[in-house]
C-alpha cells in the first residue's frame, strides 16, 4: 500500500470530486464554521509549530514525534479528502470509516503509515489562495509583505477547527516542505510559533532525494491516480510533477540535472544557505537528524524546552530513531560545490536547536 494504495473506487471517485471543487469546499468551510460555532468559541489556539524542510530530512518522523504529545492537534489521514471541512467531514464520515491498518508508505523508507497516522496537509490552503506563487517549474518565494486578509483569517480558522477536532485548547502542529519558501510571512503571522526545521548531512540527504525523484518518477509513469493524487496536495517534490523552490542561487533549475546527485547537493546548498540568513533573524529553529539518530532522548529533550513541553511523552518516541545510513560517495560532483554543502552543514550543525 502507498498513500493511495487503500483507495478504491469511491474513494478515488470522492477524491476527484472534492479536489476538482475546492471552490465549493471553500464555502463548505464557511457553512461549517456556523454549524460548529459553538465547538469553535473557544479562545484562539496556542503558538503553532511548523515542521518544515527540504524533503528527506526527517520531517515525517518529527511530527510523528510530537503529535504523540497531548496538546497538540494536526491533521491525519482520515480528513482526506475534503480536508478545507475537517469538521464536518468528520462528522459525516463516522458512519464509513475504514480501520486503520499500518502500511508502508510509497517512499520505501520503511516508514507506515494509516488512517489515523499524523499527516499535515494544508499546501491544500496555500495553492488555493496563492495559485500565482506556483508556475510549471518553480514555486515563488513568500515574503513578510505578501499579505492577505482574507487568507489569513482562513486559515487561522482552520488551525482553530483542527485543534477543535483533536486536541480542544491545544496547539496547532503542521509538516509541510513547502514552508520553507514562506518563513518570513509565517513568522510575521505567528509571532510565537516555532518553525522547525530538521536537517541531514548534505550528501546523505541529497542521495536520498535523487532516489525518490527517481522513485517517483517510475510510480507517476506506473499509476496516474497517485500522480493526479500528489498534484492535488501540492506535492511537487519529486517525479513529473518536480517543481523547485526559488531560493537565491537556483532561480533556473533547467541548468542542473535532476537525474544527477549535484543537482540535489546545489539545491540543497541554496535552500539552507537562504535558512541560515533567515535564522538569524527569526523564530528558525534547527534539528539535526543525525545527531538525534545517534542519541534521540538527548535532542528530544532539548526539542521538548524549545517548544516549553515537559520532556516525558517526547522522549518515550526515542525508539523510532534509528542510526544514521552510511554517508554514500560524492561520485562526479565538484568539489567546490562538495566543499561548500560541508561548509553550510557545519553552520547548521553550530546553530542546531538555538532559536534567535
Amino acid at each position: 500500500m502507498s498513500e493511495t494504495g487503500a483507495y478504491d473506487a469511491l474513494d478515488r471517485f470522492l477524491h476527484r470530486m472534492a479536489f476538482a471543487s475546492l471552490p465549493i469546499q471553500r464555502d463548505l468551510a464557511d457553512i461549517e464554521e456556523k454549524m460548529f460555532a459553538r465547538q469553535l468559541s473557544t479562545d484562539d489556539v496556542g503558538p503553532p509549530v511548523f515542521v518544515t524542510s527540504l524533503p528527506r530530512a526527517g520531517t515525517t518522523l518529527v511530527l510523528e514525534c510530537i503529535a504523540s504529545v497531548s496538546g497538540f492537534a494536526t491533521h491525519i489521514y482520515r480528513d482526506m479528502p475534503f480536508l478545507l471541512c475537517p469538521l464536518l467531514w468528520d462528522s459525516i464520515s463516522r458512519g464509513f470509516r475504514h480501520k486503520h491498518v499500518d502500511t508502508p508508505r510509497a517512499h520505501g523508507d520503511g516508514m507506515m503509515i494509516g488512517y489515523d497516522t499524523a499527516e499535515a496537509f494544508d499546501e491544500v490552503l496555500w495553492h488555493l489562495f496563492w495559485p500565482d506563487k506556483y508556475n510549471a517549474s518553480r514555486i515563488s518565494l513568500w515574503q513578510s509583505k505578501d499579505r492577505s486578509a482574507e487568507f489569513e483569517k482562513f486559515l487561522r480558522l482552520h488551525m482553530r477547527k483542527i485543534v477543535a477536532l483533536r486536541a480542544p485548547g491545544g496547539r496547532y502542529l503542521s509538516k509541510n516542505n513547502a514552508n520553507i519558501a514562506r518563513t518570513d510571512l509565517l513568522r510575521t503571522l505567528f509571532p510565537e510559533c516555532v518553525i522547525l526545521v530538521p536537517f541531514r548531512h548534505p550528501i546523505r540527504q541529497a542521495t536520498s532525494l535523487l532516489r525518490q525523484h527517481k522513485n517517483f518518477l517510475d510510480i507517476h509513469n506506473r499509476d496516474p491516480f497517485t500522480k493526479r493524487y500528489m498534484e492535488s496536495l501540492g506535492h511537487f517534490e519529486f517525479g513529473q510533477l518536480r517543481r523547485t523552490i526559488s531560493f537565491p542561487g537556483f532561480e533556473d533549475a533547467s541548468n542542473f540535472d535532476p537525474l544527477g546527485l549535484e543537482y540535489w547537493l546545489r539545491y540543497w546548498i541554496a535552500a539552507f544557505e537562504y535558512l541560515l540568513l533567515k535564522q538569524e533573524s527569526g523564530s528558525l529553529v534547527f534539528f539535526g537528524m543525525d545527531t538525534a539518530c545517534e542519541n534521540p532522548a538527548s535532542a528530544l529533550t532539548d526539542l521538548a524546552d524549545v517548544l516549553k513541553i515537559d520532556a516525558t511523552a517526547l522522549v518515550a518516541q526515542s525508539p523510532k530513531f534509528r542510526a544514521p545510513s552510511p554517508i554514500a560517495d560524492a561520485g562526479d560532483v565538484a568539489r567546490e560545490i562538495f566543499d561548500r554543502a560541508l561548509d553550510v552543514h557545519g553552520r547548521l550543525l553550530n546553530a542546531a536547536l538555538r532559536r534567535a
